[in-house]
């Protein structure tokens, strides 16, 4: 989910599905309340001109992407938006997966949290031990 502060308007912010479902298990009363997330460049025209970016067709100009987003700071870039979706573009390919790859959670009897930051995967004993329980691993999430 891309979050848009209505407060700053060209502030954005990346929360993958696990933030929100930690958000939701802790009971947080709006998105603009949910912590974490990742600072996101929303590109325009001014600045899809200047670097040689291509908004349409991103991978026609991947290594343009790649400069410009280590130039900014940034992990990620938003070049365009539709009613219900956004294309964005990450600097690593494994951020780009993790967007698309399944919310996962801690089947731990302590305390639920949910990932996929840190990177985990089925299985796995859950990085959040002992806070968890110690037997804890990473399934993905159900719902």
């Amino acid at each position: 989910m891309v979050h848009h502060f209505l407060e700053v308007p060209d502030r954005y912010r990346l929360l993958y599905a696990g933030d929100l479902l930690q958000a939701r298990a802790a009971k947080v009363p709006t998105v603009g309340e949910v912590r974490g997330g990742h600072a996101v460049l929303v590109l325009d025209d001014k600045i899809a001109a200047s670097d040689g970016l291509d908004l349409v067709f991103p991978m026609r100009t991947g290594q343009l992407y790649e400069n410009m987003l280590v130039r900014r700071g940034v992990d990620y870039c938003l070049t365009g938006a539709a009613e219900d979706t956004v294309t964005i573009v990450t600097l690593h390919e494994d951020q780009g997966y993790a967007l698309m790859g399944p919310a996962y959670q801690c089947n731990g009897q302590r305390k639920t949290h949910y990932f996929p930051e840190p990177r985990v995967s089925p299985g796995q004993r859950c990085p959040k031990i002992p806070s968890c329980g110690r037997t804890s691993t990473i399934e993905p999430y159900t719902g």
